[in-house]
């Protein structure tokens, strides 16, 4: 082998190693658990190729509603446990409108999440109570918990680089 042809087969392998590498950090999913007494719901957020931002019923879940915690994500006017949207190539915002509802009235109820599951591509990820305003950082922060006063609407809003 010539020195150019090492050369070149090098330069190749590093770019498919980076292109594959890009492409994995612009997969990720977000497990977010809403719970109150011993009743609990499992909420996923996330971005992956192939995903749309509409509903498509390979990435996303309708949600079932029973029990004493009923919480979703609602996406055209309809209700999922899991939505999972398409990567961006460039700078975007992903917002996703999460409703909790309840009859534990008086009750703490609490979404619990592992910061270390958003990838370093996305460079913030806030939950934001639009009853109090309080924007908690998802990054950092791993809980918030909140006194059931009937349905809640919260939003999740992740910024990608």
């Amino acid at each position: 082998m010539t020195k150019k042809t090492i050369i070149a087969a090098a330069a190749i392998t590093v770019m498919l190693i980076t292109a594959n590498v890009t492409a994995c950090e612009k997969m990720w999913e977000l497990s977010i658990k809403a719970n109150v007494l011993n009743a609990e719901n499992r909420l996923i957020i996330g971005m992956s190729p192939g995903a749309g931002n509409g509903i498509d019923g390979r990435y996303d879940v309708p949600a079932l509603l029973a029990g004493d915690i009923r919480a979703y994500i609602e996406l055209e006017g309809r209700k999922y446990w899991k939505d999972i949207r398409e990567p961006c190539n460039i700078m975007c915002r992903k917002i996703w409108d999460i409703f909790v509802e309840s009859g534990a009235l008086g009750e703490i109820i609490e979404f619990i999440w592992n910061p270390s599951d958003i990838p370093d591509g996305i460079s913030s990820v806030i939950l934001i109570d639009t009853v109090t305003g309080e924007i908690t950082d998802m990054k950092t922060e791993h809980r918030k918990a909140y006194e059931n006063t009937g349905k809640r609407r919260f939003i999740i809003d992740a910024l990608t680089l």
